[in-house]
């Protein structure tokens, strides 16, 4: 199945008329391989998601690696020198080795341990043996970037090479509203022994149900 063919959306009654069935619902979305390729392109890969927080990287050369399975990705985040946080593919451009198997840590650089190119906290390759036999250009080889943004100290990255919206163009209002939060006002939220209370306004629908949601595990 061609993915990218095939995500036109439809009109809503369109849509709505195809869903219509005389019968059960059909279980094939949940097993299908190539609805789940499909689904995996159409949503998962273009849309921005959230992968961590910045009190996980304190300060320049703090970075922590994410395994993000629907991707089939290994991956980066770190802050720059710069203090830019950055998401990079944890894999050398060389031969495709994973630089670091460490699930956090801080280092002023990420070195592969096969031919030993080395990569700077903003992805540019600082060092290689033997470069010059290689005839491309530094510029050219450096790590495999994500897109990243930070909102209410929340880490969130796109697969898409060009996003077709900002972070705050897809969160819309609710970026107002997660920057009062207590997880974007604190440096470090899970600080041992910090406590903070959140007022909820209005009800919690389901409550009673959501506090059930173990028994299904």
């Amino acid at each position: 199945m061609n993915a990218q063919q095939s995500i036109a959306m439809l009109p809503a009654q369109e849509a709505f008329s195809q869903l219509r069935t005389n019968g059960p619902v059909s279980a094939r979305p949940y097993y299908d391989a190539d609805r789940w390729e499909l689904e995996r392109q159409a949503i998962f890969m273009r849309t921005w998601l959230h992968i961590g927080h910045v009190c996980e990287l304190p300060e320049p050369g703090s970075f922590i690696r994410r395994e993000v399975e629907f991707a089939r990705a290994s991956l980066i985040i770190a802050r720059g020198k710069d203090g830019v946080v950055r998401t990079f593919h944890n894999a050398c451009t060389h031969r495709g080795t994973q630089l670091t198997e460490e699930s956090c840590g801080k280092t002023s650089k990420f070195s592969c341990p096969y031919h030993m190119w080395t990569f700077g906290m903003d992805g540019k390759l600082l060092s290689a043996p033997d470069f010059e036999r290689f005839h491309v250009s530094k510029e050219d080889v450096g790590l495999k970037q994500v897109a990243t943004d930070v909102v209410a100290g929340m880490i969130f990255i796109n697969f898409d090479p060009a996003p077709r919206e900002s972070l705050r163009e897809f969160l819309g209002p609710v970026a107002e509203g997660l920057e009062i939060l207590p997880v974007a006002i604190l440096e470090d939220p899970f600080a041992a022994g910090t406590t903070q209370c959140i007022e909820l306004q209005g009800q919690v629908p389901f409550a009673g149900a959501d506090a059930r949601v173990t028994e299904f595990h």
